[in-house]
């Protein structure tokens, strides 16, 4: 199992940020996707929302309840330093079995981009299981994966080259 204490603290959020270059693109096109997709006015749940950059950059009036949870407390610290406000808050959550128990509230919209394909079989069983207790009938869940029919497997390989990571794991 890959190490995700490995990746440098906001990492993703620095990338995201620096407005040039392909992943920054990438970051960008993703979450403006998602957000377009998303109803306004509803609480939203961010699932691994690592340093909180997606629900970072949601308009709060919009979006009055923002709620994000991450495996990695220091991301979690990150975003709540970062992004944290009376309308967004972010919690760390030790697996994905304390998900209903953390959120503690029902949310109209989950959101999980780029969260399933680093889940076994197991633990996508017990996400829709814990997914099923804080979703009204209604509700939505908006997830991405990476589309490997794109330029995302050819970026992959050049930041895997150039950065020194590893997507592969």
């Amino acid at each position: 199992m890959y190490d995700y204490d490995k990746i440098p603290l906001g990492y993703y959020d620095t990338i995201y940020k620096r407005r040039k270059g392909v992943r920054s693109f990438w970051h960008w096109l993703k979450f403006d996707v998602v957000a377009r997709k998303l109803t306004k006015g509803d609480a939203v749940l961010d699932i691994g929302c690592f340093s909180g950059t997606f629900l970072g950059q949601l308009n709060t009036v919009d979006f009055p309840r923002q709620f994000g949870v991450d495996i990695l407390s220091e991301q979690i610290n990150q975003a709540n330093q970062q992004y944290g406000n009376e309308h967004r808050k972010f919690s760390f959550i030790a697996s994905i079995q304390d998900l209903a128990r953390s959120v503690g509230q029902v949310v109209d919209q989950i959101t999980l981009i780029e969260v399933i394909e680093h889940l076994d079989s197991n633990e996508l069983n017990t996400l829709f299981e814990e997914l099923v207790k804080i979703l009204p009938k209604g509700g939505r869940v908006l997830l991405t994966t990476p589309n490997y029919l794109s330029f995302w497997c050819i970026q992959e390989y050049l930041v895997d080259r150039v950065a020194g990571l590893n997507y592969a794991e």
